[in-house]
């Protein structure tokens, strides 16, 4: 936003708009504070109410222009990248660093929404920068990228170069693979004890998640692995 002047005006559009939206909302129920707020705000030729309390009152009608269900399924798939990069600067403890980021992705639909929410997906998962490639199946990146798969057509590669120790992280990652198979060894034996078919399905779909989480640390024990020879 910075240094420019017309997504500087239309985000200053947009705070305007859901600020007043949300206290119209909420204003039978806070009506001294969203007065309060409301009256702060600062008024467009549109809007002649002297009080939140006679202006218009938002109704379905009102903001169907904004329903957009194709867009809100495009965002979802963003949103679960989002969630997977900061999941990842979380694990690394990556609280100031800000790194590169590249999605590889398969399939056109996910590509064209990644591509045209670029910008806030790079902004809201806290990363230097987001890069997109074309086929996962073609990827020839440096040793330091972790990659995590999000899910059948999906996959993150993050630079991890000089932002984690990789000798700590393996430490790290057998500690918890000693764990997983301590707990692994566990679940088997009682699912092999148990009669009755709820407890078999509830430890069966135990187990099976452990058995993801190794299948994952593998991987990035592999990575880290690389990263020290």
């Amino acid at each position: 936003v910075h240094g420019d002047p017309v997504r500087l005006l239309s985000t200053q559009q947009t705070l305007y708009s859901c600020v007043d939206l949300a206290l119209r909302l909420l204003s039978p129920f806070m009506p001294f504070l969203t007065e309060e707020l409301w009256q702060r705000l600062p008024k467009t030729h549109l809007e002649t109410s002297p009080s939140i309390c006679v202006a218009r009152y938002p109704s379905p009608e009102h903001l169907r222009h904004w329903c957009n269900p194709e867009e809100e399924a495009n965002f979802s798939l963003v949103q679960q990248i989002i969630q997977v990069i900061r999941s990842m600067r979380a694990t690394y403890q990556l609280t100031k660093a800000r790194p590169t980021v590249y999605l590889a992705c398969s399939q056109t639909a996910p590509w064209a929404a990644y591509e045209k929410y670029q910008e806030p997906l790079q902004t809201l998962s806290l990363a230097g920068s987001v890069n997109l490639l074309p086929n996962s199946e073609e990827i020839d990146l440096p040793l330091n990228y972790l990659a995590v798969k999000v899910n059948g057509h999906t996959s993150i590669y993050m630079d991890l170069q000089d932002l984690v120790d990789p000798h700590k992280e393996l430490l790290k990652l057998t500690s918890r693979q000693q764990k997983l198979k301590q707990q692994l060894a566990n679940l088997t034996e009682k699912l092999q004890k148990q009669n009755s078919l709820k407890a078999k399905l509830n430890h069966e779909q135990k187990i099976s998640l452990l058995r993801s989480e190794m299948e994952h640390i593998e991987q990035v024990f592999a990575t880290f692995q690389k990263m020290v020879e």
